[in-house]
């Protein structure tokens, strides 16, 4: 994996995804992979942290909890790196370790590895990391995801209002695709809180959407995206008593011009509403008295 040769990694990477099932014992190998990560040339630092994301999502669960720590420890010094590639992948291997050691862990660990603010002059590339980091947590780990959810939503709020600034729109974008995950973790974990949490959620998403963008609209279009994760799988049932905070405001987007959100906006009113598995949702919410003549227009 730290050969000169694009392709002799390319090899050893396949090698190693075959082999890693059969491995027992896996603290070794993470431990391994990333101390070496960490010393490498610039072109092998992707391969091997393709290989530690492997790893973790195949066997994060039998590592120890020193060993996942050390990773989380380490993966933090990429969040400046030059490489976007490698800033994504050492944020999802962040979240994965942090989706694996034990619940009574998680909290210190969040607090002490991915703080809101870190003293450094890269705030920008800090607060993308912790985001990325941050819906890994959710979205390949739910019942940590659903552990930390009404702790982590402040900060996902506070990061959805960076719409309004010049270079906040990937922060705005990255704050609604965590926002949609761990909405999603907590109803498959079950509980009383989410119907709240879904109601939180639902209102961060629809905010964005309301913003009148001028950037490029990748906020918008995680925004919708996070509403159609959020409706699949019967989750749909949850967002029922939201449809007058969601539907209005993807009703809006769908009359700008934008493509690049327009699309998701228009899948994610047709999850939402279930059109094609029970059309009578649809005939009953443009019944209903809730809706304005406009938005069933």
């Amino acid at each position: 994996l730290t050969d000169s040769s694009s392709i002799v990694r390319a090899k050893a990477l396949h090698s190693l995804n075959l082999l890693v099932p059969l491995a027992a014992r896996p603290d070794t190998l993470i431990n391994e992979l990333t101390n070496i990560s960490m010393h490498a040339e610039a072109d092998a630092v992707e391969d091997l942290l393709d290989a530690m994301k492997s790893v973790l999502m195949k066997l994060g669960k039998k590592a120890s909890s020193d060993t996942l720590l050390n990773c989380i420890n380490k993966m933090g010094d990429f969040h400046n790196h030059d490489s976007e590639k490698v800033r994504s992948d050492a944020a999802c291997i962040l979240g994965l370790a942090l989706g694996n050691i034990p619940i009574d862990m998680l909290t210190p660990s969040l607090n002490t590895y991915l703080p809101q603010v870190r003293d450094t002059n890269d705030g920008q590339f800090w607060e993308e990391f912790r985001l990325r980091a941050l819906f890994s947590v959710a979205d390949y780990s739910h019942a940590s995801g659903a552990a930390i959810c009404e702790g982590v939503l402040p900060s996902l709020r506070q990061g959805a209002k960076k719409i309004e600034l010049k270079k906040g729109e990937t922060i705005a974008s990255l704050a609604c695709s965590a926002s949609g995950a761990f909405a999603c973790a907590m109803r498959k974990v079950g509980g009383k809180k989410v119907e709240a949490v879904y109601l939180k959620v639902s209102n961060l998403l629809a905010g964005v959407l309301q913003y009148d963008c001028t950037g490029t609209g990748i906020a918008k279009k995680e925004a919708a995206l996070a509403i159609k994760k959020m409706s699949k799988y019967r989750g749909s049932e949850l967002l029922q008593k939201n449809y007058g905070i969601l539907i209005p405001s993807l009703v809006k987007t769908l009359k700008e011009n934008n493509m690049v959100y327009k699309y998701s906006a228009e899948r994610a009113i047709f999850h939402l509403l279930e059109i094609r598995s029970d059309p009578s949702r649809l005939k009953s919410y443009l019944a209903s008295s809730e809706v304005s003549p406009d938005t069933a227009r």
